[in-house]
């Protein structure tokens, strides 16, 4: 299952780079997908667990690392948005990357045994 800023991420892009991941699905290209999300989520996690570890409470941190993943001024809130990914291809994305997500976690289980 994709943890909660790798969702918010996801449903960022599905709301401002609907072509982006559109030509990613149907090209079957998703490892692209993990990888543009990895970049910028990966970072967020490492601020959120910075800021833990300075003593914020955890809702902050959580709050200021979604600030960073989701930029409040993209294309979604334009004069001429576009128009979201469609809600099948955003089940069909979702399922796929959770569908992936959860043969690493068993893989990752298995190799620490």
């Amino acid at each position: 299952m994709l943890d909660d800023l790798t969702r918010a991420r996801l449903k960022w892009m599905f709301d401002n780079q609907p072509d982006v991941v559109k030509e990613l699905l149907d090209k079957k290209r998703l490892p692209e997908l993990e990888k543009s999300l990895d970049r910028v989520v990966i970072p967020a996690m490492k601020l959120k667990n910075d800021l833990l570890a300075r003593g914020m409470c955890e809702p902050d941190a959580e709050l200021q690392a979604l600030e960073f993943l989701i930029p409040s001024n993209g294309p979604e809130f334009s004069d001429d948005p576009p128009t979201p990914l469609s809600l099948e291809d955003q089940i069909k994305v979702t399922n796929l990357l959770d569908d992936r997500e959860e043969a690493r976690q068993r893989l990752f289980a298995g190799q620490q045994k």
